[in-house]
């Protein structure tokens, strides 16, 4: 689990989606904490989260992540993550600086459930002119 989250390793010229799927359960649940137009609440399954990240670098390319700290809970079962990730949106160049705290569920050295919560402030700054 030392690698996750794999998007922190996601190269920035690529616009392939992130491939988290050796970690993750074919029947993994996905929720994501924020309100962004067009971005799910939830999907369900590796293909599901393989398919909303398709497109992904054709909005933000990410360059980098950092700040990783690690909290293991329940002998290992859960695991809440922060980290940051660095990177420029595409439409306008501007910088796009975020931050994330994800918890993560683990069963049989998988991941079955992924909370994630993220700096909608940020986001928002980095994709509106009008803010």
């Amino acid at each position: 689990m030392r690698n996750v989250p794999a998007r922190m390793n996601q190269p920035a010229d690529t616009d392939k989606p992130i491939d988290r799927s050796p970690r993750n359960a074919i029947a993994a649940i996905f929720e994501f904490r924020y309100d962004i137009a067009g971005w799910p609440k939830r999907v369900e399954s590796r293909d599901a989260l393989m398919s909303l990240y398709r497109g992904y670098g054709e909005g933000i390319v990410l360059h980098g992540g950092d700040g990783l700290v690690v909290h293991r809970c329940d002998d290992g079962h859960v695991i809440v993550i922060e980290y940051e990730v660095h990177g420029r949106v595409v439409g306008s160049g501007a910088a796009y600086e975020n931050r994330f705290v994800s918890i993560v569920t683990v069963e049989n050295r998988q991941i079955v459930h992924w909370r994630d919560y993220m700096d909608s402030l940020a986001a928002m700054r980095a994709l509106s002119t009008k803010i």
